[in-house]
């Protein structure tokens, strides 16, 4: 396999389907273009191209937080051997200064934003927010000297 090819199969589904949009998008635009011999300007194209995406990045935006919701954020959020576990994502526990867990709309946000594991990505998961001051207590009693932000 040459290598763009590998790089293609490393994208999520989601950007699979924007790609895949945009390119329907885009064979539409060339089939009205050899039917009618006039073109869009770019502008109504890409305001076009627009009006259609951003409904498909919106339901995406929704699934990926619907995927990233836990049922039991004591468990989801774990210290163990000196380490802070928080799903897949494991951070040593003297780095680990500020957990923030906000509550909006009957949903609870717990992340570590000063702790990136990627440029721009850091460990965070939602949950019900009757949830939120059972794991205020439980990070409380683990990592006393952590401040959580609210």
């Amino acid at each position: 396999m040459t290598k763009s090819s590998l790089h293609f199969k490393k994208l999520s589904s989601s950007q699979h389907r924007i790609i895949g949009f945009w390119l329907l998008m885009m064979f539409a635009y060339f089939a009205y273009l050899g039917l009618t011999d006039e073109s869009l300007s770019i502008l109504v194209l890409s305001g076009i191209t627009n009006l259609f995406l951003l409904p498909l990045y919106w339901t995406i935006f929704k699934q990926e937080e619907m995927n990233n919701r836990v049922s039991n954020p004591v468990e989801h959020f774990r210290i163990e051997n000196n380490l802070v576990i928080i799903g897949d994502s494991k951070l040593p526990l003297e780095k680990v200064k500020r957990v923030a867990i906000d509550v909006q709309d009957n949903i609870a946000y717990c992340s570590l934003p000063f702790n990136h594991i990627k440029p721009g990505i850091f460990p965070n998961f939602s949950f019900a927010s009757e949830q939120a001051d059972e794991l205020k207590r439980h990070i409380g009693l683990k990592l006393p000297s952590v401040t959580i932000i609210e």
